[in-house]
């Protein structure tokens, strides 16, 4: 199982809410990352079992006809491809708050 707390919530703070994007008080979006509740608040966002509906997964891998996110001209790279895996596999797993 991938853990929220060891794995997840990592990537969220170092690619996602460091650079005021998807905190608390900015919302880039309407979406915080910052806790497992707010990232899960949205079945749009993240769709528990089903990563390719889930709006997170088309933007990290520029799908679906989201931008690329975070952007790779940004502060941050881009998410690795063993970091997609993970993100998909944890929302396959039912994006437990683990």
């Amino acid at each position: 199982n991938v853990s929220y707390a060891e794995y997840i919530q990592p990537i969220f703070n170092y690619k996602c809410t460091n650079t005021a994007c998807h905190d608390s008080e900015t919302r880039a979006g309407s979406l915080d990352l910052t806790t497992w509740a707010g990232a899960t608040s949205n079945p749009l966002i993240i769709s528990p079992g089903l990563p390719d509906n889930s709006k997170l997964i088309w933007a990290v891998e520029g799908n679906s006809g989201a931008s690329l996110m975070p952007p790779p001209y940004g502060p941050v790279t881009p998410l690795t491809d063993n970091q997609i895996e993970g993100l998909r596999t944890w929302i396959t797993e039912g994006a437990k708050a683990n």
